[in-house]
């Protein structure tokens, strides 16, 4: 894989410091996006969740022009006309520089996947920085692998008060009688996906409680790579899938 870092583009072992604040204690943030064969899918959008991060870690980045490094990441990894994971990394090397970006881009298959199965996590997920997409993503990383460890797709993310937040890996959204609605929480992180999931779906945002999804009707998971997904399954809640929606998002969540 070729990549960009401190100013250069790189095929190889990358040059990092042992010591840096940001491998050492993952001070740092990421996003991640779509290259859909012709452009980069929501940049602009990626780009200022990625700003709001950094100010709340406190990090200043250097100077990059991200539209023609990335454009040049996937042109150098053979990329053009496929779609490709996207990831933009910014971590702090030292406290007195500026930090760091690293551009990377992979192969990504758009096929869409069967209707997921979340297992509820045990775990409460509980901090200020829920809200950004920082380097220090453990919590989330664990919570998914302890999920599928158990025949899970993915993780459901709960707080203290049983209130649903998100996945370990995407936005939530459930079908009532009332409409669709999202969890409305300061600890889940403002979903890019589920922005543009509401420019054609009237998608609200409400506290939503676990066990609300006894009178759900569908429940759908959306991020920037799959677009939005149905899920199977909750616990012991099943629900039946419907594609419709999921198209409809999905174009909107691919547009660039």
């Amino acid at each position: 894989m070729i990549v960009h870092f401190k100013g250069a583009f790189r095929d190889g072992p990358l040059p990092l410091d042992p010591g840096s604040t940001g491998l050492r204690f993952g001070l740092g943030a990421f996003e991640t996006l779509l290259y859909n064969g012709r452009a980069l899918c929501r940049l602009e959008a990626h780009l200022e969740r990625l700003g709001r991060s950094l100010a709340a870690l406190d990090l200043t980045p250097e100077p990059q022009d991200h539209r023609a490094v990335l454009a040049e990441v996937v042109r150098r990894n053979g990329l053009e006309g496929r779609h490709a994971r996207m990831n933009l990394f910014c971590f702090e090397e030292t406290e007195e520089a500026p930090a760091r970006f690293l551009s990377t881009a992979a192969p990504y298959d758009p096929a869409p996947l069967s209707p997921l199965r979340l297992r509820p996590c045990p775990e409460l997920h509980e901090s200020r920085l829920c809200g950004h997409k920082t380097m220090n993503h453990a919590p989330f990383i664990l919570a998914r692998r302890r999920a599928r460890a158990l025949g899970f797709d993915d993780a459901l993310l709960l707080d203290r008060d049983g209130l649903m937040l998100e996945t370990a890996a995407a936005a939530l959204v459930v079908a009532r009688d009332g409409g669709l609605a999202a969890p409305a929480s300061a600890l889940r992180l403002p979903s890019i996906a589920l922005a543009a999931a509401r420019e054609v779906l009237d998608i609200a945002e409400e506290p939503l409680r676990l066990e609300d999804l006894a009178s759900a009707r569908h429940v759908f998971v959306c991020n920037s790579l799959m677009g939005m997904r149905p899920v199977a399954s909750v616990g012991q809640w099943t629900f039946p899938p419907d594609e419709k929606v999921c198209r409809l998002a999905t174009r909107a969540i691919r547009e660039e």
